[in-house]
């Protein structure tokens, strides 16, 4: 879907440009957000709502990051396709290098979220699936996920297997 906005852009605010501006404004706004709430926990009586509101935000945010991971990584691709010398495309290492590092971190962060949606939803049932479970167990997640966080999870490990094999084409 990014290289088709970046062929052909959907018009005003459909631009890969205006997305990545959406983003980071997203991404300041939730962060800021989470801070404030969390400011705000030792004056609130409802602290089970305002976990709600805080996990919100997170999820907001994690959002953003994917999102701006997404462009990025896509930018780094499309930048090694055209690279035609291996000087070009070992000046790219660098860039595999971070995106594989924001990729495990968004992992993690995810998964976070993912086992909080899932307590929520099923109860302790998740915390199985990321303890030393075996595959079956996360097919199993997988395929009853109502949340929609276990599919982030399998594409994120997608993307971390084509970075890796990208970085892996940027070397000498």
């Amino acid at each position: 879907m990014i290289a088709e906005l970046a062929t052909h852009p959907k018009g005003p605010g459909k631009t890969l440009a205006d997305i990545r501006r959406r983003g980071e404004n997203a991404l300041n706004v939730t962060v800021a957000f989470r801070q404030r709430l969390a400011g705000a926990a030792a004056h609130v009586q409802n602290a089970y709502s305002l976990h709600y509101l805080v996990s919100a935000a997170h999820k907001m945010e994690n959002h953003s990051q994917r999102t701006l991971f997404m462009l990025d990584m896509a930018e780094a691709f499309q930048k090694l396709t055209s690279a035609n010398e291996a000087t070009a495309r070992q000046a790219l290492r660098p860039t595999f290098a971070a995106l594989l590092k924001r990729g495990e971190a968004l992992q993690a962060d995810t998964r976070l979220i993912t086992d909080e949606m899932d307590e929520l939803t099923h109860g302790a049932v998740g915390q199985l699936i990321w303890e030393g479970a075996g595959t079956e167990k996360v097919k199993l997640a997988t395929a009853a996920d109502t949340t929609g966080y276990h599919k982030v999870l399998v594409s994120l490990a997608g993307f971390q297997k084509r970075l890796s094999e990208a970085a892996a084409a940027a070397k000498p």
